[in-house]
């Protein structure tokens, strides 16, 4: 039997009504979701983050997987201050949106106020990978500077922030002015929710996560004094809380407390659970405050404590492991009291010894253990490769054992990652120096005069350079600046002295030695030896 055509056609559209009416929904649903999260970005805009909460609300229920309903819904709670409401929903819109800087850095503000350190430094470790890639792709990228220096706010880095700025005026972009008024809005942000907080404590005094809070804004804000007491509040109500402990550490390192910081970081690790990973940052912030009071041996067994903690627990929190290595590196250097260069440990004018000598520096005793120290900062570089300290510490340690071609491939790390480091191009020339590469020497100090003028220690060793290939003239120019900037430089004098005692002009040599007499008689004497040779 046949069928007509329109009975056919009504057997289609029933088939096909499901799919329609289902596909219809779906637009529907994405239009009220897009209309919802308009409106929370409005209600934001104003400063009325509990409507952007039931807006950004309304935005997740029609589309629960987009990364800006997430995303907005954790940000408006964050504003809020309901941090714990707003952590669920920003780990969401970074499981969605991996390479999210923003989405990332607001986690990392949120796991902070939640006395989450290790989950707080990884989220921001990321953004900052993910913004110095784009930086080094394009070093003038006015808006991957301004959102590096937002990264850098999380944790109140001020000094980080202010070199963001700096690189922006250098661009001559509007987005430095931005950057400062963020800045500003941050810190009165940060002030109000201590407000907020104060007076939520005079409801709930025995909150411990309230008094927490109120720490962890003053610590943003640098007010570590306030931050002590409102920390120490939390451990009345608390006692077991290690995070609060560690904190109470770390502002007694930084107000250089070294035994109040023993004591804090012991009774952290007493409260904190056997298999916990937090114990790795703490067993590394205590070898960091035994390296302070130059207790090395203790350093050593505080840092390999914390290295077979890592080792052990799945997945190894990388930033403190780095951290912990590098820890191990230093305290190694010291123990063995070898990689001491000239060029950090001691006066320029002891360094850069006479014109005769093989070494431009001369450099320290082999070391015992040199192998166990370059692996502690091999590994450290391994779990933070932007660990720009770890491979000058690196450079340092080759350099000290006499390898100068692999302490120029650190030092070159250095300046790739931190291209203002002065101090890195200084070593990167000495390292050139030493295999007789004097002309990339010569340009490597340039560099970095051109960086900083008044950079002494770069002129001093530029001056030096020049002296080993015989370039008198261009050597004492050098000097003669640097005592333009420091007249009572010994070294700049007693290097000027010796070249015009070479060249025979004994009367400026004079006027050098003359100043060398009051300055440093030992070098008087030497110059005055050298004056009579010629």
């Amino acid at each position: 039997m046949r069928l007509s055509k329109c009975v056919v056609l009504a057997f289609v559209a029933i088939a096909l009504a499901p799919k329609s009416l289902a596909q219809s929904g779906f637009e529907s649903d994405s239009l009220r979701a897009k209309a919802a999260l308009e409106s929370a970005k409005a209600e934001l805009r104003k400063g009325k983050q509990l409507r952007a909460v039931e807006f950004a609300k309304e935005a997740h229920r029609f589309a629960p997987d987009w990364f800006e309903a997430n995303f907005l819904l954790g940000l408006a709670y964050a504003d809020a201050f309901q941090h714990a409401e707003a952590e669920p929903y920003l780990l969401r819109a970074v499981e969605l949106d991996p390479t999210n800087v923003e989405a990332r850095m607001k986690l990392a503000a949120t796991s902070l106020k939640l006395g989450k350190p290790r989950q707080a430094r990884d989220a921001l470790e990321k953004s900052l990978a993910l913004l110095n890639a784009a930086i080094a792709a394009n070093p003038d990228s006015a808006e991957a500077i301004e959102a590096l220096g937002l990264a850098h706010l999380v944790f109140g880095e001020w000094e980080e922030v202010e070199q963001a700025i700096q690189k922006l005026y250098a661009l001559r972009s509007p987005l430095a002015f931005d950057l400062s008024k963020r800045i500003e809005a941050l810190q009165a942000q940060a002030q109000e929710e201590i407000r907020f907080l104060k007076a939520l404590h005079r409801a709930r005094k025995k909150d411990a996560q309230v008094c927490r809070n109120v720490a962890s804004a003053y610590l943003y804000l640098k007010d570590f004094p306030n931050a002590e007491e409102w920390l120490k509040k939390t451990l009345e109500l608390k006692p077991d809380d290690a995070n609060a402990r560690q904190n109470l550490a770390m502002i007694y390192l930084r107000q250089k407390r070294y035994d109040d910081a023993i004591a804090a970081f012991r009774d952290a690790i007493r409260h904190s659970p056997s298999d916990s990973p937090e114990l790795v940052g703490l067993f590394a912030g205590l070898g960091n405050a035994w390296l302070n009071v130059s207790a090395l041996e203790k350093a050593i067994e505080a840092f390999e404590t914390a290295i077979g903690y890592g080792n052990q627990v799945q997945p190894q929190p990388q930033t403190e492991m780095a951290y912990a290595h590098y820890g191990l590196g230093v305290a190694l250097l010291r123990f063995e009291r070898a990689i001491e260069t000239k060029l950090l440990a001691k006066p320029s004018y002891q360094r850069l010894d006479a014109l005769e000598s093989p070494s431009l520096f001369e450099k320290p005793p082999r070391a015992k253990r040199y192998d166990a120290i370059v692996n502690a900062f091999k590994n450290a570089v391994a779990r933070k490769p932007d660990f720009a300290d770890a491979h000058m510490a690196m450079g340092m340690a080759y350099f000290g054992m006499g390898d100068a071609r692999n302490a120029a491939c650190a030092y070159r790390e250095v300046i790739r990652l931190k291209p203002d480091d002065v101090e890195a191009y200084n070593a990167l020339a000495i390292a050139y120096a030493e295999q007789g590469y004097y002309e990339s020497a010569a340009q490597t100090l340039e560099s970095a005069i051109k960086l900083k003028p008044d950079f002494l220690d770069a002129r001093a060793s530029l001056g030096r350079v020049y002296e080993r290939q015989e370039r008198w003239r261009d050597a004492l120019a050098q000097y003669k600046l640097i005592l333009e900037l420091d007249e009572n430089n010994a070294d700049a004098h007693f290097r000027a002295g010796m070249i015009y005692a070479r060249l025979k002009e004994n009367f400026l040599a004079s006027v050098h030695y003359g100043a060398l007499k009051r300055l440093n008689p030992s070098l008087a004497s030497r110059l005055y030896l050298a004056m009579q040779e010629r």
